[in-house]
């Protein structure tokens, strides 16, 4: 800027989700400041994403030797489904240009692994404590939750994208 006074416009739309507009916010910084933080932000991303596939394909292994047990499967695809969530919501994989998913895609596994996994990890306490959980309760959570998977997979990002503080109201009720 030419003085000690400058203006920044931001001109954001999106019209195809329910939670259009900025989602972050925005922050001035010199070059070397702004890689700085994203090379941390990446780093914690893929430190998260080794711990889940680490815990996941442990599981898998003991699922493969126990099979009569179900709570490693569980385990490991709540792993897989975390990890997931977190490779599309830090944008990781696009960052490194390994993948290219269109913002309707990763919308759709935003929300959908938030829905799948709300309904794994209320099965790994179901089986862990038959007795203390009632069966009708648990077909009802997990009617609840593929129905609404079935509304990501159905419906385009402005219909699905309404249903979250739903689901979520829903979660806290659990």
């Amino acid at each position: 800027p030419q003085g000690p006074k400058f203006t920044i416009t931001m001109q954001v739309s999106n019209h195809h989700f329910y939670w259009g507009g900025i989602w972050n916010s925005p922050r001035l910084a010199a070059p070397e400041v702004a890689y700085q933080e994203e090379v941390r932000n990446t780093v914690r991303t893929t430190i998260l994403l080794a711990i889940f596939l680490t815990v996941s394909m442990f599981n898998l292994i003991q699922f493969t030797l126990r099979t009569s047990d179900p709570l490693p499967i569980i385990i490991s695809a709540s792993c897989l489904l975390l990890g997931m969530r977190e490779m599309e919501s830090s944008q990781v994989m696009h960052i490194a240009d390994i993948m290219s998913w269109s913002w309707e895609t990763n919308v759709r596994v935003n929300f959908l692994t938030f829905y799948v996994t709300a309904a794994v990890l209320v099965s790994y306490f179901h089986i862990s404590f038959p007795k203390d959980y009632n069966r009708k309760i648990m077909t009802v959570i997990y009617l609840v939750s593929g129905a609404f998977s079935l509304l990501v997979l159905l419906t385009p990002p402005k219909i699905f994208s309404e249903s979250m503080p739903w689901f979520q109201g829903f979660v806290v009720l659990l």
